[in-house]
Formats: structure tokens, sequence, C-alpha cells
């Protein structure tokens, strides 16, 4: 997924961005200006590109499970 973004301006560390390509709905997002690459300038168009991260996803679900699995073994163990 693509989402068009209009940079405002920059404001000390921060940039100031609008979501959307519709001038009456679009979202204000803050963020940290080192986010934002350096040759882009105030008033530019940008694109936000938002995918999921499979690899990512599994890994913290696997380690969730881990950690479920340890605390519910500690509490097997305190019962003995």
């Amino acid at each position: 997924m693509e989402i068009g973004v209009f940079l405002d301006r920059f404001e000390e560390d921060q940039a100031i961005l609008y979501l959307g390509d519709d001038t009456s709905s679009m979202k204000k997002i803050i963020l940290p200006r080192e986010m934002i690459p350096e040759n882009v300038s105030d008033g530019d168009h940008l694109t936000i590109k938002i995918d999921v991260d499979q690899e990512a996803t599994m890994d913290a679900e696997d380690e969730a499970i881990s950690i479920l699995q340890r605390l519910k073994n500690r509490k097997r163990d305190d019962k003995s």
C-alpha cells in the first residue's frame, strides 16, 4: 500500500506532513526529521509505502509463545 504525503514544513527536529491526496480529508502527522530524506524540501510530495513484514510478525509471535511457555513452566515449578 502506498500513501501520498505532503511535506508542509520542518519545525526544529520534526517534519510536519499531511497524509492523503484529498485536501479536505488529509491527516496531519509529525515524524522525526531524521526519518525524512535529506534532499526533501517544504512543499514536496512524497510516498510512504506500508507492507506487512511477515518474518518480523512470525518472529514476534514465536517470542511471545516462548515467553508464555516459560511462564507456564515457572508456575508448575512453583507448585511443586
